[in-house]
């Protein structure tokens, strides 16, 4: 029933242009009756009744002379001008300046002009005594009353303005009618957004447009909104199942975690171990307690809105790299590997970072590090002074990557194909810069996304994501290798030994602007079309 009662966009456009065009002719019409009724009853004059008082006057004018002439023999609506015999001195007019000026200009009969709604025709008639005579009327609907002529404007002029002033009100009525439909089923739509906005799809109402197009949109709103909802509702409630199961799965790892501390307190209690054992119930007791702080992050992460981020502080080097060294000695004695820590930062070096992170991610690498070690192999600890940063290295004689592996980790990376096909020579330079200020772009963002929540991250440049990093975790981003911050080339060395050409990855390439530009037409090949 309510698709029947609508009424499709197109009617109301329609409707709209004969309304328009119908009322309009209308106006005319009726217009047109009044024009005519006037005339019959005498109140105006037809547009002939100045040819035929100059036709009378043309003829009175051809027998009299410049004595005899009478201008109240003339009726008003001719206008006249007697020009001496011979010469173009006026001796008798009743013509405006204007209109003589006019008159002077033709003095053969006969010719007819147009200015603005008037048509002004002339005749010049020789009179007895061989002066001239110019007579001179408007092809216009005069008014019968001589008194109005002088007191009102002319006719025609009110009549086309009045004209004129209806048609454009009736097209203002009338348009104004068909804007107040159409805004009224605007702003459901906007009522419509907004409740799809605010997840309340069941405020939509479709009931209440009266235009087809914008019920079917209000429909088709009302269905997104309402699939939107239920997506969101079952993310919802998916996120609490997977809350609770972390929170129940992190409860019940309480009671085995204490079991084990206390198993390992009451172990070190014993005056009879020896120092192999005391290290090892020693490293129980650290796994432990960090196994302990795991499970408080993960009620943290579990209960708060965003993830908590652990603040920068000043981290000594030396006591990460004890301990975590202490732990995976352990794990490599399990598995009859030899560990080296090749050095220990025994000076006393600290460094900004996330105490907790950094340990965990270098706990991570040797985990892995000793999983694929086979027994009798070495893994080798490392750190070194760059600078003002320290560079963290683990090495193991295991088998490595395989190359499926490889290829697998190379496809997951943020390495992109930088070769150029078709391209003008003159433009292979601009191309290259943007492709390394594209590189540069996603490595800014990628340090924020690892740093910040999509949220926190939304709407933000990369300028203003390197200031985030700067103020709220002291990660300065320029100071990241070069190849982290704009990629890598892969470019050609000459090796003057062999005498041939090496490929090689150069790591540390320049910004490819200004004097860097010199780079890629050295180092880059450009064939010629």
């Amino acid at each position: 029933m309510e698709k029947r009662n609508l009424t499709p966009l197109r009617n109301v456009l329609v409707r709209y242009l004969v309304v328009c065009g119908g009322g309009s002719l209308v106006i005319l019409l009726v217009w047109w009756g009044l024009f005519m009724s006037l005339i019959r009853n005498g109140f105006l004059l037809p547009p002939v009744t100045g040819a035929q008082v100059c036709s009378e006057a043309r003829d009175y004018a051809a027998t009299a002379t410049v004595e005899t002439f009478d201008p109240n023999a003339i009726d008003p609506l001719c206008r006249y001008a007697i020009l001496q015999a011979g010469t173009a001195h006026v001796l008798q007019t009743n013509m405006t300046a204007s209109q003589l000026k006019k008159a002077r200009n033709i003095l053969t009969g006969g010719r007819q002009w147009v200015v603005a709604s008037y048509q002004y025709y002339q005749y010049v008639v020789d009179m007895a005594d061989g002066a001239r005579c110019i007579l001179q009327y408007d092809y216009s609907v005069p008014y019968a009353d001589p008194t109005l002529r002088e007191v009102l404007p002319d006719f025609q002029t009110m009549y086309i303005l009045l004209l004129i002033l209806l048609e454009v009100i009736w097209l203002a009525l009338c348009t104004h009618r068909t804007v107040k439909v159409l805004a009224r089923e605007t702003r459901k739509l906007t009522k419509a957004t907004a409740a799809i906005a605010a997840q309340r799809p069941e405020e939509i109402e479709v009931s209440g447009a009266k235009v087809r197009e914008f019920a079917e949109t209000l429909r088709a709103m009302q269905t997104m909104g309402s699939q939107l909802t239920a997506s969101l509702q079952s993310q919802w409630k998916l996120e609490q199942q997977r809350a609770e199961q972390t929170a129940a799965l992190a409860h019940d790892l309480k009671t085995p975690l204490a079991i084990i501390t206390g198993n390992a307190d009451l172990l070190a209690e014993d005056e009879n171990l020896t120092e192999a054992q005391k290290a090892q119930i020693a490293a129980m007791q650290r796994a432990a307690e960090k196994a302990d702080r795991y499970l408080q992050t993960l009620r943290t992460v579990n209960t708060a809105e965003t993830s908590p981020q652990e603040p920068m502080q000043r981290v000594q080097v030396q006591e990460i790299l004890t301990r975590c060294a202490n732990d995976a000695k352990l794990l490599c004695d399990n598995k009859n590997i030899q560990f080296v820590l090749k050095n220990a930062m025994e000076n006393a070096r600290t460094i900004p970072a996330q105490r907790q992170a950094l340990g965990r991610a270098l706990d991570n690498i040797l985990e892995n590090a000793v999983r694929f070690t086979p027994a009798g192999g070495t893994i080798t600890l490392d750190a070194v002074e760059e600078g003002q940063e320290i560079v963290f290295t683990v090495t193991d004689t295991g088998p490595g990557f395989s190359p499926e592996a490889l290829q697998k980790a190379v496809q997951k990376g943020a390495m992109f194909d930088a070769r150029c096909f078709n391209v003008p020579k003159e433009e292979t330079a601009n191309l290259i810069y943007w492709r390394q200020l594209d590189a540069a772009r996603n490595s800014v963002q990628m340090v924020g996304q690892a740093n910040f929540s999509h949220k926190q991250l939304q709407g933000k440049s990369c300028e203003q994501i390197q200031d985030m990093l700067m103020q709220e975790k002291m990660f300065n981003w320029n100071e990241l290798e070069t190849c982290l911050k704009r990629g890598s080339c892969c470019v050609r060395k000459e090796n003057a030994e062999a005498g041939k050409s090496n490929w090689i990855i150069d790591r540390e390439i320049p910004q490819f602007k200004g004097d860097g530009r010199e780079y890629i037409e050295k180092r880059i090949f450009v064939g010629e079309s």
